[in-house]
Protein backbone atom coordinates (compact mmCIF):
# COMPACT_ATOMS: atom_id res chain seq x y z
CA UNK A 1 0.00 0.00 0.00
CA UNK A 2 2.87 2.37 0.82
CA UNK A 3 4.47 1.64 -2.53
CA UNK A 4 1.24 2.54 -4.32
CA UNK A 5 1.03 5.87 -2.45
CA UNK A 6 4.63 6.67 -3.38
CA UNK A 7 3.97 5.84 -7.04
CA UNK A 8 0.82 7.98 -7.11
CA UNK A 9 2.54 10.91 -5.41
CA UNK A 10 5.45 10.61 -7.87
CA UNK A 11 3.06 10.59 -10.84
CA UNK A 12 1.25 13.61 -9.41
CA UNK A 13 4.52 15.52 -8.93
CA UNK A 14 5.66 14.70 -12.49
CA UNK A 15 2.29 15.78 -13.89
CA UNK A 16 2.42 19.06 -11.95
CA UNK A 17 5.96 19.80 -13.07
CA UNK A 18 5.20 19.03 -16.72
CA UNK A 19 2.12 21.26 -16.58
CA UNK A 20 4.04 24.24 -15.18
CA UNK A 21 6.91 23.62 -17.59
CA UNK A 22 4.56 23.67 -20.57
CA UNK A 23 2.80 26.78 -19.29
CA UNK A 24 6.12 28.57 -18.69
CA UNK A 25 7.50 27.83 -22.15
CA UNK A 26 4.35 29.15 -23.85
CA UNK A 27 4.22 32.49 -22.02
CA UNK A 28 6.88 34.20 -24.11
CA UNK A 29 5.74 32.80 -27.46
CA UNK A 30 2.47 34.74 -27.52
CA UNK A 31 2.78 37.82 -29.71
CA UNK A 32 0.04 40.12 -30.95
CA UNK A 33 -0.63 40.13 -34.67
CA UNK A 34 -0.50 43.80 -35.65
CA UNK A 35 -1.37 42.96 -39.28
CA UNK A 36 -4.74 41.45 -38.44
CA UNK A 37 -7.59 43.94 -38.63
CA UNK A 38 -10.28 43.75 -36.01
CA UNK A 39 -13.71 43.69 -37.58
CA UNK A 40 -16.47 46.16 -36.90
CA UNK A 41 -19.77 44.59 -35.97
CA UNK A 42 -22.64 46.37 -37.72
CA UNK A 43 -26.37 46.12 -37.38
CA UNK A 44 -27.64 43.91 -40.18
CA UNK A 45 -28.82 45.47 -43.44
CA UNK A 46 -28.25 42.72 -46.05
CA UNK A 47 -31.14 40.48 -45.01
CA UNK A 48 -34.38 42.04 -46.21
CA UNK A 49 -37.90 40.92 -47.07
CA UNK A 50 -36.81 40.78 -50.73
CA UNK A 51 -33.40 39.14 -50.20
CA UNK A 52 -32.55 36.22 -47.91
CA UNK A 53 -29.25 36.09 -46.04
CA UNK A 54 -26.87 33.23 -46.86
CA UNK A 55 -24.04 32.57 -44.45
CA UNK A 56 -23.17 31.22 -41.01
CA UNK A 57 -24.18 32.02 -37.41
CA UNK A 58 -21.29 33.19 -35.25
CA UNK A 59 -23.01 33.82 -31.92
CA UNK A 60 -26.37 33.95 -30.20
CA UNK A 61 -27.21 36.16 -27.22
CA UNK A 62 -30.32 36.81 -25.18
CA UNK A 63 -30.88 40.00 -23.24
CA UNK A 64 -33.62 41.73 -21.38
CA UNK A 65 -34.57 45.36 -21.54
CA UNK A 66 -33.65 47.86 -24.12
CA UNK A 67 -35.82 50.94 -23.98
CA UNK A 68 -38.85 49.07 -22.65
CA UNK A 69 -39.54 49.08 -18.93
CA UNK A 70 -42.14 47.37 -16.79
CA UNK A 71 -44.61 44.88 -18.27
CA UNK A 72 -43.49 45.60 -21.86
CA UNK A 73 -39.93 44.46 -21.22
CA UNK A 74 -38.62 42.28 -24.05
CA UNK A 75 -36.60 39.10 -24.01
CA UNK A 76 -34.53 39.84 -27.10
CA UNK A 77 -32.52 37.30 -29.11
CA UNK A 78 -29.52 38.77 -30.95
CA UNK A 79 -27.96 36.65 -33.70
CA UNK A 80 -24.56 37.51 -35.19
CA UNK A 81 -23.97 36.18 -38.70
CA UNK A 82 -21.21 36.24 -41.32
CA UNK A 83 -21.59 35.91 -45.08
CA UNK A 84 -20.75 32.87 -47.26
CA UNK A 85 -17.05 33.81 -47.20
CA UNK A 86 -17.12 34.02 -43.38
CA UNK A 87 -16.53 37.77 -43.52
CA UNK A 88 -18.59 40.92 -42.92
CA UNK A 89 -20.21 40.17 -39.55
CA UNK A 90 -23.63 41.66 -38.86
CA UNK A 91 -26.10 41.22 -36.06
CA UNK A 92 -29.87 40.96 -36.20
CA UNK A 93 -32.67 40.77 -33.67
CA UNK A 94 -35.02 37.83 -33.85
CA UNK A 95 -38.58 38.79 -34.73
CA UNK A 96 -39.81 36.74 -31.77
CA UNK A 97 -39.02 37.03 -28.07
CA UNK A 98 -37.17 34.15 -26.40
CA UNK A 99 -40.14 33.36 -24.17
CA UNK A 100 -42.40 32.49 -27.14
CA UNK A 101 -42.46 29.14 -28.94
CA UNK A 102 -41.25 30.73 -32.18
CA UNK A 103 -38.45 32.52 -30.30
CA UNK A 104 -37.36 29.31 -28.58
CA UNK A 105 -37.27 27.59 -31.96
CA UNK A 106 -35.12 30.30 -33.57
CA UNK A 107 -32.85 30.38 -30.52
CA UNK A 108 -32.35 26.60 -30.66
CA UNK A 109 -31.68 26.62 -34.41
CA UNK A 110 -29.28 29.56 -34.17
CA UNK A 111 -27.41 27.96 -31.25
CA UNK A 112 -27.11 24.70 -33.22
CA UNK A 113 -25.89 26.57 -36.31
CA UNK A 114 -23.28 28.47 -34.28
CA UNK A 115 -22.02 25.33 -32.53
CA UNK A 116 -21.94 23.11 -35.62
CA UNK A 117 -20.83 25.61 -38.28
CA UNK A 118 -23.74 24.64 -40.54
CA UNK A 119 -24.87 26.92 -43.37
CA UNK A 120 -27.89 29.14 -42.73
CA UNK A 121 -30.51 30.88 -44.78
CA UNK A 122 -32.25 33.67 -42.89
CA UNK A 123 -35.40 35.48 -43.96
CA UNK A 124 -36.01 38.90 -42.49
CA UNK A 125 -38.67 41.54 -42.19
CA UNK A 126 -38.32 45.27 -41.62
CA UNK A 127 -39.35 46.58 -38.22
CA UNK A 128 -38.82 50.30 -37.90
CA UNK A 129 -35.34 51.16 -39.13
CA UNK A 130 -33.87 47.66 -38.79
CA UNK A 131 -34.33 44.10 -40.05
CA UNK A 132 -35.41 41.22 -37.80
CA UNK A 133 -34.88 37.52 -38.56
CA UNK A 134 -38.28 35.84 -38.74
CA UNK A 135 -37.25 32.51 -40.29
CA UNK A 136 -34.02 30.53 -40.04
CA UNK A 137 -33.06 27.49 -42.11
CA UNK A 138 -30.02 25.48 -40.98
CA UNK A 139 -28.18 22.64 -42.65
CA UNK A 140 -25.74 21.60 -45.37
CA UNK A 141 -28.35 22.33 -48.05
CA UNK A 142 -29.53 25.68 -46.66
CA UNK A 143 -28.08 27.40 -49.77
Amino acid sequence: MKIMKKILSGVFILFTLSFFSAAYTQIYKIKPNANEKSFQLAQGKKCTAQSSYLGYVVSVAIGYGGYNKGPKIKNYIAITVVDKNRKNPEWYWSQYDANTDAGKSIQALASYAAASGQKILAECEAVGDHQNINSLWVGPDAW
